[in-house]
Formats: C-alpha cells, sequence, structure tokens
C-alpha cells in the first residue's frame, strides 16, 4: 500500500458512510436482546424491546463527538422507528376511544344481571375482507385475532360492548386511520344462521365490508418532517406528566431512604461507641480480676 492511499484511507470519516447503507445493518445489530447492568430503561407500551434496544444504542451514538451527533441525527436513522411508535400509539389510543364512545340506548340497556345472564347469545363475525383484525370484548376482556375472509363466533351477552381494529402488523404495513369500529349486543336483532350440521341458531351477525380505500385517510402526522425525531418519539413513548410524577416519587423515596440511612449511620456510631466504652470497661475489670489471683 502506497502512501497515498493511506492517507486517503485516514481522511475518511463517519460521514463518507451513506446513511440509507448503514440503517438496516445499525437496526439489525442494535435490535439485539440487552443484558442490563442494574435498572432496565423505562418502558413502554408503544415500543416492542426491538425498537427500544436500537434507540437507546442509537442515543449513545449521538453522544460519542460532534461528528457523530451530526451524523447519526439523520432522519434516515429516526423516521423508520418514528413511524412503528406512532402506528402502535395511534392503535392504543383508537382502542380506548372505541371502547369508550358513546352509543344509543338499548331496550335491554336497563335490564338488570339476572335477565342479562338469562339472555346469553351467539355472536357470529364475518370478515369479508382479506384485513386481518383483532376483536375486543369491553374493558379489557377477551382478545382474539381474526384473519381475513374468515369467521369466528363467541357466547355473549345483551349490552356487551365489542371492538374491531387492523392488526397492528397489518397498519404498520397499510397506515390508515378511519378502519376500526364497536358495537353492542342488542339481542332484538338476532338473525337466523345456519349450522354446520345443518340447524338453525338465533346470532348477533356483524359483516365487516371491503372498505373504500378511495375514502381511506393516512394516520395524522405519519408522514410529516419533523427536525427532531428523537423528541417526537419521545413524546410519543411517554407522557409528560406521568414520568413528572414518578420523577416525583422516586425523589421522596430517595429523601425518605437517605434519612432512614443518616439514622442507621447515627445508631452505628453509637453503637460503636458503646461497645468501645463497654470493652474498655471489660478490660479494666479483667485488670482486676488478675490482680486478685
Amino acid at each position: 500500500m502506497n502512501m497515498t492511499s493511506m492517507t486517503s484511507m485516514s481522511s475518511i470519516t463517519i460521514q463518507d458512510i451513506p446513511t440509507e447503507a448503514l440503517f438496516p445493518y445499525l437496526l439489525r445489530c442494535f435490535s439485539t436482546e440487552i443484558h442490563w447492568y442494574r435498572t432496565e430503561p423505562t418502558k413502554s407500551p408503544y415500543c416492542s424491546n426491538k425498537y427500544k434496544n436500537y434507540l437507546i444504542l442509537l442515543s449513545r451514538c449521538r453522544r460519542v463527538c460532534k461528528e457523530w451527533r451530526e451524523y447519526f441525527s439523520d432522519l434516515e436513522f429516526w423516521k423508520p422507528v418514528f413511524r412503528y411508535v406512532k402506528v402502535n400509539h395511534f392503535y392504543d389510543k383508537k382502542l380506548n376511544r372505541l371502547i369508550t364512545e358513546k352509543k344509543k340506548k338499548l331496550k335491554s340497556s336497563d335490564w338488570s344481571h339476572k335477565e342479562i345472564n338469562n339472555n346469553q347469545c351467539l355472536m357470529i363475525v364475518k370478515n369479508k375482507t382479506k384485513i386481518p383484525f383483532d376483536i375486543y370484548c369491553g374493558y379489557g376482556g377477551r382478545h382474539a385475532p381474526l384473519r381475513g375472509l374468515e369467521n369466528m363466533s363467541y357466547e355473549t351477552y345483551p349490552n356487551e360492548r365489542w371492538i374491531c381494529l387492523p392488526t397492528k402488523e397489518w397498519l404498520q404495513e397499510n397506515p390508515y386511520s378511519t378502519l376500526g369500529f364497536s358495537w353492542i349486543i342488542d339481542v332484538f336483532k338476532l338473525e337466523e344462521c345456519n349450522s354446520q350440521n345443518g340447524t338453525t341458531k338465533l346470532a348477533y351477525v356483524v359483516r365487516i365490508k371491503e372498505p373504500d380505500y378511495s375514502k381511506m385517510l393516512p394516520i395524522k402526522d405519519l408522514n410529516k418532517e419533523f427536525s427532531n425525531y428523537p423528541k417526537k418519539i419521545l413524546s410519543l413513548l411517554f407522557n409528560k406528566k406521568e414520568i413528572e410524577d414518578k420523577w416525583t416519587r422516586e425523589r421522596d423515596k430517595r429523601k425518605l431512604q437517605n434519612e432512614q440511612k443518616q439514622d442507621l449511620v447515627r445508631q452505628i456510631r453509637k453503637l460503636k461507641k458503646e461497645i468501645s466504652e463497654s470493652q474498655e470497661k471489660s478490660n479494666n475489670y479483667l485488670f482486676l480480676m488478675n490482680q486478685m489471683d
């Protein structure tokens, strides 16, 4: 190797590596399992361990030096993770909204628990699309996946709320905000359905129809450009007020523990002094005993 080649190689910096070439490699390497020496990083329901580890190690790369900070602040490294977190955040937010949205009152709305339990019924959900859905029952209740072009049946009760949302995996590839709905079981609208053994049953039937994609809206801000993606990702991962409250609790806990530690230090000093005094008295007594022999 001649001197010209060596000089040329020594002048190469990290800025010379194309970000689009490095990103897939970093995502694969930084997403591996990490065994944390002490406390694990703060968890968020919107980010898997894979992307959490990637974000932590990428943030550490930005702190190496000014040149690395500029390089690893490139949108190419942050935007894919932002999209992933944004979709997960949207999914949970929409699920909570569908769970709590108001519905019109039914004839059975004022039924007693006994009347509700006595009128258990069958629900059939027919997926007429190729979209995979998550089906939820009420507040944190049952959950089941429903693949495209398949049906599912469940035993349910009057006034029970059900929710239907495209799976997170499907939304990652098809980030539409207008899909998903909820319904309340109305036992006064049961339909006759033929079972596989040829008998007829009454059931509450929900049909998921193929959407009009020309009317679909994207998830808000998903494709918007931001000057500070790390900050936007943090704002999605964590609630600032909750983090402040947790910080305050840890501070107060630490203050109490320090006070308890100081009390223990004082007690130990006192005990050490008492032990020393006791030892000195014992030595005196031992001296006297020896003199009496």
